[in-house]
């Protein structure tokens, strides 16, 4: 479960949150922070009033939460709205959405969600931005919304899709993308890097930009003469060029120099280690 989450600090304004009880408040923030990545919570009522603190109507709270949530089994409900708020629009190639196609695959759930027959349903409250970057709809589009649900395909995940969503993050680090005078090298420095075994993340990679960078300020042809000795060499680092007859001083091969023309590598350790 995440230990962090999005949360609407205008819920404090809609009218609905205001006629909830205090008790009842309570429970509604509690059943958004004890669900599933994919906006499921396992009823479990006996914890519920020991960990709020007091007894509820469990009847009356899921008639009050209606157009919230839905019953999805006899002992779960589905916040409708969690995954949009939550992500947006759910992708098999974003790392981080794997495991919610996962829980929606566990509780017998497609994507997107069927709203059909559920509609007017909001999550969590009616005033939320028009401008909101993660799509969720106003109350001017809350006709829209509805016709639109009827319209929405199901698309069921299966599991070689999202490996090969897991391995597209991994080629491909979510954030970051080479600079322009390296793209077209950049996939044959990844394929030095997957052969090294070296980590493909994204502070990885800035730090290798940094190097060349710092090795060859400004001067886009020598950092990608630089880049290519990398690669050529088989180097997950990126080094000053050698000179003729000479060697770079750390991580080639070769344990030598001559004429004392040597240079001293980079790699993303440095920016760690305060080198810039």
């Amino acid at each position: 479960m995440a230990k962090k989450r999005y949360v609407d600090i205008e819920c404090w304004d809609d009218p609905w949150y205001q006629d909830l009880s205090p008790a009842m408040k309570c429970l509604w923030k509690y059943i958004c922070d004890k669900c599933d990545c994919a906006g499921v919570w396992k009823v479990n009522q006996k914890l519920a009033e020991f960990q709020i603190g007091c007894k509820f109507d469990w009847a009356k709270a899921e008639n009050q939460f209606a157009g919230r949530t839905k019953p999805i089994s006899a002992d779960k409900w589905l916040i409708v709205k969690f995954i949009d708020f939550q992500y947006g629009t759910l992708s098999p190639e974003c790392r981080p959405h794997i495991p919610v196609f996962k829980a929606l695959e566990e509780h017998g759930l497609t994507y997107p969600l069927n709203l059909s027959g559920l509609k007017g349903m909001r999550y969590p409250i009616d005033t939320l931005s028009a401008n909101s970057p993660k799509g969720i709809n106003t109350l001017e589009e809350k006709e829209d919304e509805k016709e639109n649900n009827n319209l929405l395909p199901e698309v069921k995940i299966d599991a070689p899709k999202r490996a090969e969503g897991a391995l597209a993050a991994k080629v491909k680090p979510p954030g970051f993308s080479p600079p322009g005078h390296l793209a077209d090298m950049w996939p044959d420095y990844l394929a030095v890097r997957k052969a090294k075994k070296a980590a493909p993340t994204a502070r990885a990679f800035e730090g290798i930009v940094m190097g060349l960078e710092k090795l060859a300020p400004g001067d886009y042809a020598a950092q990608r003469a630089i880049l290519e000795q990398s690669i050529i060499g088989g180097y997950t680092d990126v080094y000053e060029l050698k000179a003729k007859g000479g060697n770079h001083g750390r991580g080639g091969s070769g344990g030598g120099h001559s004429g004392g023309n040597h240079g001293r590598g980079f790699d993303a350790r440095d920016a760690q280690q305060g080198f810039l």
